[in-house]
């Protein structure tokens, strides 16, 4: 008789555990740091309020005073503000990011056409595309630093600078 009670028992025992397993499933998943989803927000507004909507002027009110640029590009330094200049349609479209606490990387792709002198090659018109990635450390709301493989050679020659190399 136990055994006849244990047989009926097995099906309702199941049936119970993968409705418990469905509910749990179910679930919204939280966000592992709650501080992740604005630190996103300030580095899309670098992007889309600084770059995309052309306001070179708000670099300030997104920067930290002290904000450090970590260069791990090679060739002559380009300014963001250089680049405005010399790319006055610069538009940048991130591909993907990856977030974890106030640590933020984008990749990025970035066009624009040489409309101004660019580390002394004059306006080309020439459309210009690159594709970098991007650290961010956000502090207060703020950027404090960045990491970039900003890829100047690249760049330059896409505006016709030829690169010379070092004599023998």
């Amino acid at each position: 008789m136990f055994h006849k009670m244990f047989r009926k028992m097995i099906p309702l025992s199941l049936l119970l555990i993968s409705l418990i397993m469905a509910t749990a499933a179910c679930q919204p998943i939280q966000p592992v740091n709650a501080a992740a989803p604005d630190s996103k927000a300030v580095v899309q507004g670098f992007y889309e309020g600084v770059v995309n909507q052309h306001h070179p002027e708000r670099l300030k009110d997104i920067f930290t005073a002290d904000m450090v640029d970590h260069e791990l590009g090679t060739g002559p330094f380009i300014k963001d503000t250089e680049l405005f200049a010399a790319m006055p349609d610069m538009h940048i479209k991130v591909n993907q990011w990856v977030i974890e606490g106030n640590m933020v990387a984008a990749n990025v792709t970035v066009t624009g056409t040489h409309k101004g002198a660019l580390a002394g090659v004059p306006p080309t018109n020439a459309q210009i595309t690159w594709s970098q990635m991007d650290i961010w450390r956000i502090q207060d709301g703020k950027i404090a630093e960045v990491w970039h493989n900003f890829p100047t050679k690249d760049i330059l020659q896409q505006v016709g600078y030829q690169l010379v190399p070092p004599a023998k």
